[in-house]
């Protein structure tokens, strides 16, 4: 995030701002090339390479996966290229989807059962997930903050006419669990 500039403009501007947090200076993209040619990487196709680091973020892709390949101090050993940095970030890129995507498949299973045995457990008491006596009684402060935020999203969205929650307690009266 840019912060707007307070009082005169100095001719040499300070590389620290604040309390002393050094910023690092704007590179285009020729620069930064160049810095990476500079440091041994080897860039088979500059225009390629400008094209993806224009698109994608600099200190993500050099400062995030460089670390792996071999380095003495800031320079690049055995003829570490650009390829292999940038194949490297799409394949964590893909790894962290498909982690996503599962993660989101595992959660919806969770939910779909524990708002099954939740409503089995409570089958007669509408709203049974808003009362705090079908809860453990151990876990009071939690199932509080749990109650509170159920009933905000039922209160947020009880007039949205387009939302399952307004469909249920105009047809039904109330929003079951699931």
């Amino acid at each position: 995030m840019l912060l707007p500039l307070r009082g005169p403009v100095r001719e040499t501007p300070s590389p620290f701002f604040g309390g002393g947090v050094f910023l690092k200076p704007f590179k285009t993209i020729d620069e930064q090339i160049q810095l990476l040619k500079d440091r041994g990487l080897i860039i088979n196709d500059e225009v390629a390479a400008s094209k993806y680091l224009l698109s994608n973020n600099y200190y993500n892709i050099i400062n995030g996966y460089s670390k792996y390949f071999p380095m003495c101090d800031d320079k690049y050993t055995g003829e570490t290229s650009f390829d292999e940095v940038r194949n490297l970030y799409l394949l964590d890129s893909e790894l962290k989807q498909i982690f996503f995507k599962s993660i989101l498949t595992a959660e919806s299973h969770l939910k779909a059962i524990f708002a099954y045995r939740f409503a089995e457990k409570f089958p007669d008491i509408p709203y049974a997930y808003l009362d705090i006596y079908c809860y453990s009684p151990d876990k009071t402060l939690n199932v509080v903050n749990t109650i509170h935020k159920l009933s905000g999203i039922i209160n947020n969205h009880q007039y949205n006419k387009n939302s399952s929650i307004a469909h249920y307690l105009n047809q039904y009266g109330n929003v079951p669990i699931w």
